[in-house]
């Protein structure tokens, strides 16, 4: 059964257990990744980055880009 996280149609969605919902509240994965309703993704090493329509999260943290050329990680949050 495929599970993760995904941008589709301008939404943030969660597949877990063979359900599908939308993500609603923030979303921490088990390395410690946080993902947002509105997309955003902040790694546990600080750095973050934006899904775009197409992306996907594994619930492990790995982003896979639909786009390979999109910058995988944008910068590091200011403290």
């Amino acid at each position: 059964t495929e599970s993760g996280i995904a941008m589709k149609d301008g939404k943030v969605w969660i597949w877990e257990n063979g359900q599908k919902s939308a993500v609603v509240n923030d979303k921490v994965l088990s390395n410690g990744t946080k993902v947002t309703a509105a997309g955003a993704v902040t790694l546990s090493d600080g750095t973050y980055t934006t899904l775009n329509e197409g992306d996907k999260v594994a619930l492990d943290g790995t982003i896979t880009r639909k786009d390979p050329a999109k910058k995988q990680i944008d910068t590091k949050l200011p403290k």
